[in-house]
């Protein structure tokens, strides 16, 4: 289990918001708009997710700094030497979402743990994803013109990964997992229903129960496709969606 909880998350979250809503009042007295540029807005939130994020762990009594400087742990949680980074992101405007890394902090540390905020434009809804043990190989290789940001591989990444706050959805297997359920259901539904037919029919009792059991065998061995069937795409190189609330 992480470090990191569903009532921290909803603490840091809390004071974001009352300094988030201060500095648009700020930004509006002075004639300018804090949503204009979202990312600039994102970087100017960082420092106060890594305070109040230290903050919510330190209520719990850990020794926790947070010192965002280059090279420095964004939060430390000095009990358990243990480093966090942290990431405040939003959507793209055409929803995609990305959770980066400086390539050479991660490689230098080895391994690291995580936690991206994504926000949206208005500062309202959120998902939490804490990370555990992130490394190198959970992230693309580093490209020209990236100027050493490197992109997660979800895939990868979300098999480590603590839902704290909204959800995330594995688009790949869903479809495959609503097939499923789908058939337990309908399962369940017909085998009185199957039943009560096979009752009525006009033939001995054994014959009855034989045309029963075959009934259910074919049925249960469809279920058993479709279960491999969902097991094996959660092993894809699944796509994912992200629930904010």
């Amino acid at each position: 289990m992480p470090i990191l909880t569903n009532d921290h998350i909803d603490y840091a979250i809390s004071k974001m918001s009352n300094f988030h809503s201060s500095l648009k009042e700020i930004y509006s007295k002075n004639g300018l708009n804090l949503f204009d540029n979202i990312g600039r807005r994102n970087i100017l939130m960082s420092d106060p997710m890594e305070k109040f994020v230290s903050e919510a762990l330190s209520k719990d009594g850990y020794q926790v700094s947070s010192d965002g400087r280059p090279g420095e742990p964004d939060i430390f949680v000095e009990d358990l030497n243990l480093e966090i980074e942290c990431k405040l992101t939003s959507p793209h405007s055409n929803g995609s979402i990305n959770f980066q890394t400086d390539f050479e902090t991660l490689q230098k540390k080895g391994k690291l743990d995580y936690l991206y905020l994504i926000t949206d434009k208005e500062f309202e809804n959120f998902c939490a994803l804490y990370f555990e043990g992130l490394t190198i190989e959970d992230f693309r290789n580093l490209s020209n013109g990236a100027r050493g940001k490197v992109g997660m591989y979800k895939w990868k990444g979300m098999k480590k990964c603590t839902i704290l706050r909204g959800d995330a959805i594995n688009i790949t297997s869903e479809g495959k997992r609503k097939s499923l359920e789908k058939e337990i259901k309908k399962y369940v539904d017909d085998v009185i229903i199957k039943g009560r037919m096979i009752e009525n029919l006009n033939i001995p009792s054994p014959q009855k129960k034989s045309e029963l059991e075959d009934w259910k065998n074919k049925k249960l061995k469809n279920i058993d496709k479709l279960k491999e069937s969902y097991q094996n795409s959660l092993n894809l190189k699944s796509r994912w969606k992200f629930i904010l609330k």
